[in-house]
C-alpha cells in the first residue's frame, strides 16, 4: 500500500516525511494544494450534511473521492489519505470548529488526533 507524503518545514528547506516509519524523502508528491483542496471540499460537505450531535467517520472523506480524484492526487487507495484527514481534523479542532470523539466520549484537547489509535468520529461544534 502506498502513502502520500506530507510537506514538513525544516529550517529554510522543505522536506517530506513519510507516515511509514518516519522516513525522510525528497519532494516528489503531487500538488499538495490540489490534494488539500479535494479533501477540504469533501470534509466541509460531510460536516455540513450532519447536524449536531451527528458525527462523521474520518474515512468518509477520502472514500468520497472518485478513482479519478485519487489518481489526480497520486493516491492508490483512500487509506493512503487518512493521516492527512486526521491532521485536517486536528487543525479544525484547534480552531474550535469540530469535536473529536472516541468510543462515544470527547477526546481531551491536549490529545493530538494524529496520535490516537483506533476509530474516531468528528462533528461540528454545537452552534
Amino acid at each position: 500500500m502506498g502513502h502520500i507524503p506530507i510537506l514538513r518545514e525544516s529550517g529554510p528547506q522543505l522536506r517530506q516525511q513519510s507516515h511509514h516509519f518516519g522516513q525522510i524523502r525528497a519532494p516528489m508528491a503531487p500538488d499538495t494544494a490540489s490534494q488539500q483542496g479535494l479533501l477540504v471540499s469533501h470534509l466541509d460537505r460531510l460536516l455540513s450534511s450532519r447536524e449536531y450531535p451527528k458525527t462523521i467517520c474520518p474515512s468518509e472523506v477520502p472514500r468520497a473521492l472518485s478513482a479519478a480524484e485519487l489518481r489526480t492526487i497520486g493516491a492508490t487507495d483512500w487509506r493512503d489519505l487518512m493521516p492527512e484527514v486526521r491532521e485536517m481534523l486536528q487543525d479544525r479542532r484547534r480552531r474550535g470548529q469540530v469535536e473529536i470523539l472516541q468510543k462515544g466520549s470527547l477526546v481531551p484537547d491536549d490529545v493530538n488526533v494524529c496520535d490516537l489509535k483506533g476509530p474516531i468520529r468528528a462533528r461540528k461544534i454545537k452552534e
